[in-house]
C-alpha cells in the first residue's frame, strides 16, 4: 500500500485538489507537500512586494515559469499584496498564512498532509511550523480562495510541465490564459536573445540571499 504522495500544493498550485486528493482521501494515503510557499512567491512581506524586480524578477525568470514572467507576475504580485495584508492585520507573516491556508485546505478536503517548506535557518523552520496554530475563518478563506483562483501562470517552465500529470490534462486554459502564456514564452525568448537571461550559478546566488532573510 502507498503511505504517501508527494506532490505540489500551494495557495498558488491547486491543480492535484481534482483528481488526485480525492483519490488519497478514498485510499487512505497522505500527502506530502512540496512547494507549499510557492518558491518564496508566497512568504514575500508587504515590501518586498513593491520591489519586484530585486526580488522575483531576476531570481526566477531563468526558471522560465510563466507566472514569474510579464504580465503574470504582475497581476500575481497584486494578488500577494492582499495576502500580505491579511498576514499583517492577523500578526503573522505572509509564509505562515501561506502555509495555514494550506493546513485548512487539506482538513476541509479530508486528507492527512505535511508541507515540506524549505528552509535553512532554524527560526524560519519554527517559524513556519507555528503555521499550524494559525486559525482561519470561513471569511478569510474565502478572501484567500478569491485570490487563489485568480493567481496566473503556471507552476513550472515548459519543460518541466510537459512532465507532469497536468500536461495530460490540456490545461483547459481559457484563451487569455493562453494569451498568457505566450506571452511569458515571448518574454523569456527574447532575453535570451539579448543574453539577458541570469545563468543558473547568477539565480543560486539570489536565491541563497534571499534565504538568509525570510522562509523558504
Amino acid at each position: 500500500p502507498i503511505a504517501a504522495v508527494q506532490m505540489e500544493w500551494s495557495l498558488a498550485s491547486r491543480e492535484i485538489e481534482t483528481d488526485i486528493v480525492p483519490a488519497c482521501k478514498e485510499l487512505g494515503i497522505g500527502i506530502v507537500a512540496y512547494a507549499p510557499l510557492a518558491r518564496l512567491m508566497l512568504a514575500l512581506s508587504k515590501e518586498e512586494i513593491a520591489t519586484p524586480d530585486e526580488v522575483i524578477g531576476t531570481g526566477f525568470v531563468s526558471m522560465q515559469f510563466e507566472r514569474y514572467i510579464g504580465e503574470n507576475l504582475k497581476i500575481n504580485l497584486g494578488l500577494m499584496g492582499r495576502v500580505a495584508e491579511m498576514a499583517a492585520a492577523k500578526n503573522c507573516t505572509t509564509a505562515q498564512l501561506s502555509l495555514a491556508w494550506l493546513y485548512h485546505r487539506a482538513r476541509q478536503m479530508g486528507v492527512p498532509m505535511i508541507a515540506i517548506p524549505g528552509t535553512s535557518h532554524l527560526d524560519h523552520a519554527l517559524d513556519n511550523a507555528a503555521a499550524v496554530s494559525i486559525a482561519l475563518t470561513a471569511q478569510e478563506m474565502q478572501v484567500l480562495e478569491t485570490v487563489s483562483r485568480r493567481m496566473r501562470g503556471a507552476r513550472g517552465g515548459p519543460s518541466y510541465m510537459s512532465i507532469t500529470f497536468e500536461a495530460q490534462q490540456n490545461y483547459n486554459k481559457t484563451e487569455e490564459q493562453l494569451e498568457a502564456t505566450t506571452a511569458a514564452q515571448a518574454a523569456v525568448m527574447e532575453m535570451i536573445s539579448k543574453g539577458t537571461m541570469p545563468t543558473p550559478e547568477a539565480m543560486r546566488d539570489k536565491l541563497y540571499e534571499m534565504g538568509k532573510s525570510r522562509p523558504g
